[in-house]
């Protein structure tokens, strides 16, 4: 009985094996990224007889995975993405709650500041007041500078974070690298056979890395695998990995860039997925975004109180000066490109308009000899007009709005040539920059510098008030104002035949009156209706006289017009400064400061809040994903128990067999030996 020997044999053999595949199931029901084994089985190639095909018994075929590519790349993706949107929501909520806290946000001390000029209005004589003011204004300037440091900060941990990100990945490349090599040498050395072990562990390290950055796995024919990362760029290539790096960004030196490959690539733009590509999108759609967006503020706030200070009178007699440091919005640095010409050549712009400023980024770059600014978020090239009073001087306007003013200026100081580059960033800074530098409360602008009154002589009931002065639209203050205007002599007298106030300025020397002269004045029409009176110096440079008219003047009834000497209990700036609170000084004469930063509360709120239901729905599709795939390769209990049961059963066969061969053959010997 030799055949039924062996076809026991080879089913013991069988069995065993299969036994040994169901332990090893059991042993690993909790091994991360094991997949579920079976040993597949075969009859053997049947005798031939003349009785027809006599069965051999069983062969052991292989061990293969329960294994199913689709639903393997489904969890890598949702991996991806979940962890993506995860990274994005932790960082961006952080913002969220720092803008929107009412004791550490803007709007508060904001709320105060204006308060305090108010109180200076309500009491112009007040030192206390003014002091108050000026305490206020520093408590202001350390709330943006502490938001900014905050920013500051989330900036460093977010090239932490990216440094470790990069440094893992690479790790897991080089680690896919050497299973590829590995599971190359044990396919060979098994016949061609799958190593299963090795074969999940790389399917769990491509699942690890897609938690990183999203991937693109593609298997070789020889059962290596190649991983892509970005739009196709090669991270693992068979036995061959791509460094991925990270190095200072060129254009904006306080964050990092992706580079790869030997003479290495410029790839950040081209990454997503995972927390490499939550950082990335986090940095560039929230972090800088809102940094630019609070220095805008900032440097709104600074540059239209400062010209309307400068508007007003001090406690001694002179026009006010820069209340807020005005380095926030003057002469503010480039980031020149290390390709340039002339690495000594600096380009240094200067904001001339809150209302036309915007949270941009702009790129200046050498075409054709001439400077071309670009606005980065949109590609919009912008029109740059060389000034024409100052050499090197361009001012840059929007081309779409050609009438609006212009939002900056930059000056060119050293060689340019055609290929160079600086990386401009108005409102980036400003924030950090932002300060008092006023420390005299005597210097606080309250009062008008002029003034009329109407001479004891009248006969009629005109009255005049709110006098003050502005910059005339479209032109800039004469530099000479604050000499110029302590000697103003402007008269007006009435003619009731014209139904007119005709203007004779006395003083200053060299300025002539352009507009408002003479000046039509009707009671029934004009009763308390603001007054403007323009004048202009030699130099073309203009400014507005302006005041308000009422009652009934008699013909011949006269108003002197002078600077406001010792007007101390006058508060028409102190007004003027605190109307700023609410006037629409941004955003092209739409919004007011608080409005702009609500709006920044709003858009990384809502942001935040997008990021927050994304990501659980992202979750939600990994969890299905991995169970989905668990459904195939998982490990069962009561399944790998009921194998186990079923093959101990059959092992057991296969052992009785062998013994009913044995007896058979033992028989068959006594029957011959008798």
């Amino acid at each position: 009985m030799p055949d039924l020997l062996n076809i026991g044999t080879s089913g013991l053999l069988a069995f065993q094996r299969a036994l040994s595949t169901v332990s090893h199931n059991i042993s690993n029901v909790y091994t991360d990224g094991y997949s579920r084994q079976r040993t597949e089985l075969a009859t053997r190639w049947p005798m031939l007889t003349g009785a027809g095909a006599m069965g051999q018994g069983v062969n052991t075929i292989s061990v293969t995975r329960a294994y199913d590519e689709f639903l393997t790349q489904q969890v890598r993706f949702h991996s991806s993405n979940s962890e993506q949107l995860s990274t994005y929501y932790d960082f961006a909520s952080e913002i969220d709650n720092l803008l929107a806290d009412a004791d550490a946000g803007l709007a508060p001390t904001m709320e105060e500041f204006f308060a305090a000029v108010q109180d200076v209005a309500n009491d112009p004589t007040s030192t206390a007041a003014r002091s108050a003011l000026i305490a206020s204004g520093e408590t202001l300037s350390s709330r943006f500078q502490a938001l900014d440091q905050r920013l500051t900060d989330m900036q460093s941990r977010v090239n932490r974070e990216m440094e470790v990100t990069v440094g893992e990945i690479n790790s897991m490349a080089e680690s896919i690298a050497k299973l590829n090599q590995q599971i190359a040498d044990a396919t060979g050395a098994m016949g061609g056979q799958p190593p299963n072990d090795l074969l999940d562990k790389r399917d769990l390290l491509l699942e690890q890395l897609s938690a990183k950055v999203s991937i693109t796995a593609l298997e070789q024919d020889d059962g290596m695998m190649n991983v892509f990362v970005g739009t196709g760029q090669a991270l693992v290539v068979g036995v061959t990995t791509t460094t991925m790096a990270v190095t200072k960004n060129s254009e904006k030196p306080e964050q990092l860039e992706i580079r790869m490959g030997q003479s290495p690539a410029y790839v950040t733009d081209l990454i997503t997925g995972g927390n490499l590509g939550g950082l990335i999108e986090f940095q560039n759609d929230v972090l800088d975004s809102t940094r630019n967006a609070l220095g805008q503020i900032g440097a709104a706030v600074a540059l239209t109180f400062n010209e309307q200070h400068h508007l007003g009178m001090d406690l001694n007699n002179n026009l006010g000066g820069d209340f807020f440091d005005p380095s926030i919005y003057t002469d503010i640095p480039t980031q020149a490109s290390s390709a340039n010409s002339n690495l000594s050549t600096t380009v240094n712009l200067t904001i001339t308009s809150a209302s036309s400023l915007t949270a941009d980024d702009f790129r200046l770059e050498w075409v054709g000899g001439a400077p071309q600014v670009t606005r980065v978020s949109d590609g919009q090239v912008m029109t740059v007009t060389p000034d024409a009073t100052v050499a090197d001087r361009f001012v840059v306007t929007d081309p779409n709005d050609p009438t609006a003013p212009s939002p900056f200026y930059f000056d060119v100081n050293g060689a340019v040539a055609d290929g160079d580059s600086f990386y401009m960033r108005p409102t980036y800074y400003a924030s950090m920059r932002m300060g008092v530098v006023i420390d005299d409360p005597t210097r606080v602008a309250a009062a008008s510098p002029v003034r009329g009154e109407t001479l004891s002589s009248n006969l009629g009931s005109l009255e005049v008030g709110n006098f003050n002065i502005s910059e005339s639209s479209g032109y800039d203050l004469p530099p000479t104002l604050a000499t110029d205007l302590p000697n103003l002599d402007l008269a007006l007298e009435f003619d009731s035949a014209g139904g007119q106030f005709n203007v004779t300025l006395n003083a200053p020397a060299g300025y002539t009156v352009v507009a408002g002269s003479p000046l039509p004045y009707d009671p029934d029409l004009n009763d308390g209706t603001p007054q403007v009176i323009t004048l202009e110096d030699a130099a073309g440079n203009r400014f507005d006289i302006n005041f308000s008219l009422s009652g009934r003047p008699e013909d011949g009834d006269d108003i002197q017009v002078s600077y406001n000497a010792n007007g101390f209990g006058d508060n028409q700036n102190a007004l003027a400064l605190a109307q700023l609170q609410i006037d629409n000084t941004m955003l092209k004469g739409t919004a007011d400061y608080q409005t702009v930063f609500a709006e920044i509360v709003a858009e990384v709120g809502t942001r935040t809040h997008a990021a927050e239901m994304d990501y659980e729905v992202a979750n939600t599709l990994y969890e299905q994903a991995v169970a989905a795939r668990s459904e195939v390769s998982g490990v069962n209990l009561d399944e790998e128990a009921a194998d186990l049961l079923k093959y101990q059963q059959a092992y057991m066969a296969s052992t009785k067999m062998i013994s009913v061969a044995d007896t058979l053959f033992q028989t068959l010997l006594g029957a011959v030996g008798s």
